[in-house]
């Protein structure tokens, strides 16, 4: 029978999970701002008269517990609406006009070319509204006439001319969403702009932060990987294995794939974070035999998989595996044994 007290993480999940479940279902409800700030203070209540109040009361844990789990119910409400992009009253589209718009906008990854578009992923940093620049917040998804004269980069600048478009919504039942698939990665709008009416403002606009790191060193990757000596089948196929990225893969090999089962492979995933990790514990133990360095090695492995994540754009699935890996081997180090529930 499981010991509900030696899982405490899964006690903390499970109201706050369920308040994620209704928030995405059934959406926000009114004045949630308030009930949250009300069952805070009733929190704070209900700690401090459990923890003080030396007389011995019933009901007293028990009220403790029912505040605790509203307390998480509500904040998975909050934390949806801080997801949400546009509840932020400096996104860009509560300036968009539907027309022609001036905006200046960084790319924020990798441009793919293909045969007619090249895709663009970017943020917005200012739109002119009534002849007037503000500055705004926001990503979105550009796809320019492809046109060699323009040489686009990860961190160029760029000025556009052009006009927000609504993302098309399914035809037939049962079809796939991309509209629904680009929202929850608060993507609201892509822009189909003209070489003409695209500028370069500055080369790479030097603003730094980790995951621009990542994108940096995915970028050289793929560049080297690029420049080298491999086909056009091969140089995808390896992108995608090494760092996730599989936009120019051909439609004829993901079918293959598709068909022998093994299409998996090319999407970057917890396998993959399972091979590094094993790789860097194999590499380390060279130069380690009697495992002297548990500290040393922590360090290391972490570096390491940290550096994956940022490599791979912060995926899901690397990102839950590199976790639940960083916290087997933090366990390890210390001598401590961790209950799978919890790390889970």
């Amino acid at each position: 029978m499981i010991n509900f007290k030696s899982i405490p993480f899964l006690k903390i999940l499970l109201p706050y999970v369920v308040g994620i479940l209704c928030a995405f279902y059934f959406g926000m409800f009114r004045n949630f701002h308030l009930i949250f700030f009300s069952c805070f203070c009733l929190w704070i209540f209900a700690f401090s008269f459990q923890k003080f109040y030396k007389s011995t009361l019933y009901f007293k844990k028990g009220f403790f517990v029912l505040c605790t789990n509203a307390l998480l119910f509500l904040l998975a409400f909050e934390s949806c609406y801080l997801y949400n992009a546009k509840n932020n009253n400096e996104h860009y589209s509560h300036r968009v006009t539907y027309q022609g718009q001036k905006f200046i906008a960084t790319i924020t990854d990798i441009p793919v070319t293909s045969e007619k578009f090249i895709k663009i992923p970017i943020q917005i940093n200012s739109i002119e509204q009534n002849n007037e620049w503000r500055y705004v917040e926001g990503n979105t998804i550009v796809y320019l006439k492809n046109d060699s004269s323009l040489a686009l980069n990860l961190g160029d600048r760029i000025l556009l001319d052009s006009k927000f478009s609504s993302i098309n919504e399914p035809k037939n039942p049962n079809e796939f969403d991309y509209t629904i698939f680009l929202e929850n990665k608060n993507i609201f709008h892509v822009v189909y702009a003209k070489p003409n009416l695209t500028h370069l403002v500055s080369k790479n606009s030097g603003s730094f932060n980790v995951t621009s790191l990542g994108i940096l060193i995915k970028s050289k990757l793929i560049t080297i990987l690029r420049n080298s000596e491999l086909s056009q089948p091969a140089f995808s196929i390896c992108s995608a294995l090494l760092v996730g990225y599989d936009d120019e893969i051909d439609s004829e090999v993901m079918q293959s794939f598709s068909h022998s089962g093994t299409l998996h492979i090319l999407s970057v995933s917890g396998m993959h974070t399972g091979v590094l990790y094993a790789i860097l514990i194999f590499i380390f133990s060279k130069f380690d035999k009697y495992d002297r360095y548990k500290k040393t090695k922590l360090l290391f492995v972490l570096f390491f998989l940290l550096l994956f994540i940022l490599v791979t754009g912060l995926s899901p699935s690397v990102l839950r595996a590199a976790l639940m890996l960083s916290l087997v081997l933090i366990g390890k180090t210390f001598y401590k044994q961790g209950n799978a529930y919890n790390t889970l």
